[in-house]
């Protein structure tokens, strides 16, 4: 009798068990934490403000920390941010990796044809009619990386640095009557650099630029004020 009860104690016990082990687990993991970012701008001003400003677009590659390369590990490929005047927002938002940290290269401005070259270099070029505010603020090629990037709630800041040289040029022409500058301006007076490289690469982790191809004139930016006029 006593063997029996031994027994029925022992199976409820069982039963019991294994009703504990079939009860489901209800927490749940952690979601992920978002890749955040604060972009600056060291060096020189831009061609117009010496911070991004509203409606600018940046595009960034994403690597795994063992990858310095656009073109090994990446887990984001040209993704483009855009700033509103205070937050920049992704296209597409990023989650940290659960292990491991990220490696960071970004540009500005912004091309849909994303970055082409070889592993941390890459292709850039500038236009070589510079003549209209346009062509001028998007020669302004800003480069930025930022590695060992690990998981956090703040904000990744960006360091961005100049690719480019930034050249102003003044003319000074004195003592003209009124006849003689309108005869000037006739003839829609511009400025040029006669010979300039437009082609060349950047080191995406340095910032380092070398020029490539041939040399060409540049239409430059700007308009002539002769006596204040103009």
């Amino acid at each position: 009798m006593k063997t029996k009860i031994f027994m029925f104690l022992a199976i409820g016990a069982l039963a019991f068990t294994g009703c504990q082990k079939d009860k489901p687990d209800t927490q749940k993991p952690a979601p992920a934490k978002q890749l955040q970012i604060e972009a600056t701008i060291t060096g020189m001003t831009r061609a117009t403000e010496s911070a991004f400003e509203a409606q600018d677009k940046i595009g960034m590659y994403v690597a795994t920390s063992a990858a310095v390369s656009l073109e090994e590990g990446i887990t984001a490929s040209n993704l483009e941010w855009t700033y509103d005047g205070s937050e920049w927002t992704a296209a597409t938002p990023l989650d940290y990796p659960k292990i491991g940290a990220l490696n960071i290269f970004a540009y500005y401005p912004y091309a849909a044809e994303g970055l082409k070259g070889n592993g941390s270099n890459a292709e850039i070029s500038v236009a070589a009619d510079q003549s209209t505010d346009e062509a001028m603020k998007k020669g302004d090629i800003l480069v930025a990386s930022k590695l060992g990037v690990m998981s956090s709630d703040q904000k990744v800041t960006v360091p961005f640095v100049h690719a480019m040289s930034k050249v102003e040029v003044t003319m000074t022409i004195k003592n003209l009557d009124d006849a003689t500058y309108q005869e000037v301006m006739d003839m829609n007076p511009a400025a040029s650099i006669a010979k300039a490289y437009v082609n060349g690469t950047v080191d995406m982790t340095s910032g380092t630029v070398a020029s490539a191809g041939a040399q060409t004139a540049v239409k430059m930016n700007g308009a002539l004020a002769i006596n204040g006029k103009g």
